[in-house]
């Protein structure tokens, strides 16, 4: 159990790391793209390497601790939006087409919905209260 925890921890501090080296002293201080621009790179990034290394694990049967480690530990925390990816990939090569469009559509609306909930839930005890 405790091998599980800190393979994950150590997992999340790389991919922590690595998405701040890449979106905002790469992306946004060397080559001065300004928000989302770094974010959708990071995540359009951390998509292909799931679906890399997810495909990897399949051939070449990867240990279950290494899958922890790099999928749901440093992917996880590179970027969130890398497994709904691979969730949805994976309800399509399973057939589920019908599940995977609701859960897109689900994921993005409800997503940008409670993100724009919380901000006018924020405003109203700061400013209001």
């Amino acid at each position: 159990m405790f091998k599980d925890i800190f393979t994950l921890m150590l997992g999340g501090i790389f991919g922590t790391f690595l998405r701040y080296e890449i979106s905002y002293v790469l992306f946004e201080r060397v080559f001065k793209f300004l928000t989302p621009w770094p974010t959708l790179i990071v995540n359009v990034m951390g998509a292909f390497l799931i679906g890399l290394l997810y495909e990897i694990c399949i051939i070449s049967s990867c240990s279950l601790l290494f899958k922890k480690f790099l999928i749901i530990g440093f992917l996880g925390a590179f970027t969130t939006f890398s497994t709904y990816s691979l969730e949805v990939i994976n309800l399509i090569r399973t057939g589920e087409i019908q599940k995977a469009l609701i859960y897109i559509i689900l994921s993005n609306f409800l997503s940008l919905a409670t993100v724009f909930i919380g901000i006018l839930f924020t405003r109203k005890i700061i400013y209001y209260s």
